[in-house]
């Protein structure tokens, strides 16, 4: 008796695979009486197929038994994942002869690719981000190019392991003003054993300018009201995202746009409510890589017990 099986096999996390196992013996037609199935994962029986039946200890593999009599007693195992990676043994019993084949289960899940599509300053250095997601095994390679050329300046980031046992990582590179003359392409490239050939996203460089925020205030004439002014000026492209922060919360804020001046207004007014120490605004543009923030301290004169309220206005 002869069996045959592949002693690697790969497959893609989430697909169906077909673990190939087949045998030959000299006398034709198989006969179930002397024919003996095992198939095991590691050292745990997860299929047994004999003249008594089918017996199986795994809710995701099967083998065919019309097939098993014809010498094809390969294993299917469907919604491959990456727990399924490992040593799998073809165990062929035809008596008095008996023969295994290990075949190694190897995983791989195809990795997604992001890199950041951020505006930048002229003639400021920049530092960019290129995301890698959901990826096994953890070996990768990432590269930065220029106008497809290789970029030198870049940083890998630490592996971080997903739930579902893949990988996801950051890269960063840190581009010159003569890296970003003329508005290059930068991509950012990524090869892996899932990948037949190398995958990758860029983006053509822009420049824009950040915004200059501030935060002032004024009293209504005999009353106690505040009204808050958050300003943000001198940004380019036009879409920019005001907040208003007390005391570490998020609040709501209404907003007016000017061409390319944006202003927010809180109305604070005493009342019922938690006693507040600050307030903060908060701008986000994609000139920035972080929100940047003007605070200001509100004097206990303004928080009379039991504390101040606070409401928009437009």
């Amino acid at each position: 008796m002869e069996v045959n099986a592949p002693s690697m096999k790969e497959a893609l996390v989430g697909s169906e695979v077909l673990l190939p196992c087949t045998f030959l013996v000299d006398t034709n037609p198989v006969s179930i009486q002397f024919l003996a199935i095992y198939w095991y994962f590691g050292d745990k029986e997860i299929v047994r197929y004999n003249n008594k039946g089918k017996v199986t200890n795994h809710p995701r593999v099967t083998i065919n038994e019309k097939a098993a009599l014809g010498g094809n007693v390969s294993l299917t195992l469907s919604a491959m994942s990456i727990t399924d990676e490992g040593a799998y043994t073809c165990l062929v019993i035809y008596s008095p002869h008996r023969q295994e084949k290990v075949i190694k289960l190897k995983a791989l899940a195809v990795p997604g690719v992001s890199v950041e599509k951020r505006t930048l300053i002229k003639d400021q250095e920049s530092v960019l981000q290129c995301s890698v997601t959901d990826f096994y095994p953890e070996s990768i390679t990432v590269t930065w190019l220029r106008n497809g050329k290789p970029l030198g300046g870049s940083v890998l980031g630490m592996f971080q392991r997903n739930a579902d046992g893949t990988y996801r990582m950051n890269s960063t590179v840190t581009l010159s003003p003569s890296d970003t003359l003329g508005s290059p392409v930068i991509g950012c490239q990524v090869e892996h054993d899932s990948l037949p050939k190398p995958m990758s996203d860029s983006y053509k460089v822009k420049y824009g300018a950040s915004p200059s925020l501030r935060v002032f205030s004024s009293k209504f004439d005999g009353r106690q009201d505040r009204i808050f002014v958050c300003e943000a000026s001198g940004f380019y492209p036009e879409p920019v995202e005001l907040k208003w922060v007390l005391d570490g919360k998020e609040v709501a804020e209404t907003n007016l746009d000017r061409g390319f001046i944006k202003e927010s207004y809180l109305w604070m007014s005493p009342g019922e409510g938690n006693r507040l120490t600050n307030i903060t605004c908060q701008v986000s543009h994609e000139t920035l890589v972080h929100p940047v923030s003007v605070m200001q301290s509100l004097p206990k004169s303004e928080c009379p017990s039991p504390g101040c309220a606070h409401n928009t206005i437009s």
